[in-house]
This record gives C-alpha cells, sequence and structure tokens, in this order.
C-alpha cells in the first residue's frame, strides 16, 4: 500500500477509483463502501485510494469535542488490512475548510488525484459548510464516473461513526462490536501500578492510553494481546476504584493464566461484553468475592463467543 501525504505529494502512473471521508473506525458501512471502490478499481485495472484527512474535519471544527473512535494509525492500518492500494492522507486545517466545493473539485479531484471514478458514501458532503454534492461533481467534473452507497442498517438503526461511538461511550461494547463488525478495542503501554490487584489475589495490568474514546466506568470480559502476540482472555475494570476511595481513572486488565513481566510493553485490548456497573463494596472481602464472581462470567462470556 502506498501512503502520500497530501494530495499535492500524489504520484500515480494511473488514474485511480477514489472515495473520500473521514473512515473513522472503518465500521462494516465503510467496508461495504471499500468493497464497492476496490470492484471498480478492479474492473477499470486502477488503483483504489481513499482520500482522508488529519485531523478529522469533525475534531477541529466542532465547538463540542468529539472523540474518535481509533487515532489515524489504526485507521491506516485497517485500510492497509483491507486490501486498498493508495491512501492520501490531508492536513486538515481552518483554512482548507474554506475552500468552495469548485475548488476542491478541479484543484483535489481532477488536477491531483485525476480520478476516473469515485465511490462515496449516501451522506457525502464536501467543502465550504460542506455545501458540495454529488451533483455538484456531476456538474463540474461530468467526465468522473459517480457510485453513491445507500446506507447500510442493523435493526432499523443506520451503521455510522457517531452511533458507535454513542454505543461504546454507554458501555454497550456488544452492540457496537455488531455496528463495527469487529470488537471495540483501545491500545496502550503497561505502567507501573499500585499493585493492589496482586495483593487481592487478581493481578492486573494497568494501562495508559491516548485513545479519546473510552467505554463507560464498569467491570468487562475482554481479550487481550502484548506487542501484537497471541491474544489472552480476561477482565478489565474501568474507572476510579471506590472501594479504594480513588481519584484517578484507571485502566486494569487482569489476564487469566498469566504471570509474566510486562511493564512498559504495548497491549491492545478488546472489549467483548460488559459484565456490570463499577460500585464501591463494602469490605475487601466483599469485593474479592464479586471479582471471583466476574472471572467466572468473563469466562462463560468468551466461552461462548468463542464457540
Amino acid at each position: 500500500m502506498e501512503i502520500f501525504a497530501g494530495s499535492a505529494q500524489y504520484k500515480s502512473v494511473l488514474s485511480p477509483v477514489v472515495t473520500i471521508g473521514n473512515f473513522d473506525g472503518v465500521h462494516r458501512g465503510h467496508q461495504l463502501l471499500l468493497s464497492q471502490l476496490k470492484e471498480e478499481a478492479e474492473k477499470r485495472q486502477a488503483p483504489s485510494c481513499v482520500f482522508t484527512f488529519e485531523p478529522s474535519p469533525r475534531s477541529l471544527l466542532s465547538p463540542n469535542r468529539v472523540p474518535r473512535i481509533a487515532p489515524w494509525t489504526q485507521k491506516i492500518k485497517l485500510l492497509r488490512d483491507f486490501g486498498i492500494d493508495q491512501i492520501v492522507l490531508e492536513r486538515f486545517s481552518k483554512p482548507f475548510s474554506k475552500h468552495p466545493p469548485s475548488w476542491f473539485v478541479h484543484e483535489i479531484i481532477q488536477k491531483r488525484l485525476h480520478a476516473q471514478a469515485m465511490v462515496v458514501g449516501y451522506d457525502f458532503r464536501f467543502g465550504n459548510a460542506r455545501s458540495g454534492t454529488v451533483e455538484t461533481i456531476q456538474q463540474l467534473a461530468p467526465n468522473i464516473t459517480l457510485v453513491q452507497m445507500k446506507a447500510l442498517s442493523e435493526a432499523d438503526l443506520v451503521v455510522s461513526s457517531s452511533e458507535i461511538r454513542k454505543k461504546v461511550a454507554e458501555g454497550k461494547v456488544e452492540e457496537a462490536q455488531t455496528l463495527l463488525g469487529r470488537p471495540y478495542s483501545i491500545e496502550g503501554v503497561i505502567i507501573s501500578g499500585e499493585k493492589r490487584g496482586r495483593a487481592l489475589g487478581f493481578p492486573t495490568a494497568n494501562l495508559h492510553s491516548d485513545y479519546e474514546l473510552i467505554p463507560e466506568s464498569g467491570v468487562y470480559a475482554v481479550r487481550a494481546n502484548i506487542d501484537q502476540g497471541e491474544y489472552f482472555d480476561g477482565i478489565a475494570n474501568l474507572g476510579f476504584n471506590p472501594t479504594f476511595q480513588g481519584q484517578k481513572f484507571k485502566i486494569e486488565i487482569h489476564l487469566f493464566d498469566f504471570s509474566k513481566n510486562v511493564y512498559g510493553c504495548d497491549m491492545e485490548v478488546q472489549f467483548i461484553h460488559r459484565i456490570r456497573s463499577e460500585r464501591r463494596f463494602e469490605s475487601v472481602e466483599t469485593l474479592i468475592h464479586q471479582l471471583s464472581l466476574d472471572v467466572e462470567t468473563a469466562k462463560e462470556r468468551l466461552r461462548i463467543r468463542s464457540s
């Protein structure tokens, strides 16, 4: 896969089939569009090209903070794994957002990318104030073949990045997985903690993550890998440890049948099922009993998932 740092750096012998969008999460709706993109590209013996932005327009322009489902590095990885030939990662800025749709069509789509065809989403908009539409491209560049996808729905719910953000923030990770087509996951580095879990009989890895979208506080059944190795089953506790009057939000992972020293290692955590909300226990003994029940619940949920 080729990656270009902006459309000004784009070079290609063949005119590509292009799609444009944020592709935050590369969810099932995105995947359907990308499959169509690849099909169109193969039919024309042309590269499949994804034109996307960093940072995302919404995160830069929205008055309210919109957390990303995943950082741009994971987006690139997911697009690569999907088999996309080219990615153009355009630096997005407020001055860039002021360009009218006509400039975008002539300068980006025609002059820089030399697109021969485009595949776009059902809600595709571009240019200043999102005023450009499919009709705009058809009028300004009638030689470009355009395919516009219909919305993908799941149980009468349109599959969208905003809906996935909502599900994850509410802790509804199983519903988020249905929309994503894979478990919601975060990545980070394992750091030293207070080692309280070890004293309780449930040693944990404390995860420091820069991911913006973290599931709601609570206990989850998870699968995790370390330094991109094999996956281990476990439970995760997200929250403030109210039993111990904790003041700082923590992400603590207890892996079953695992005892290696992994401080400083990278970890990916997949959230499979939310077991319960976080709560304060009256005694350490009560907490230990509940953790034992959580482990059994997690093992059962993970067994069902893998069967």
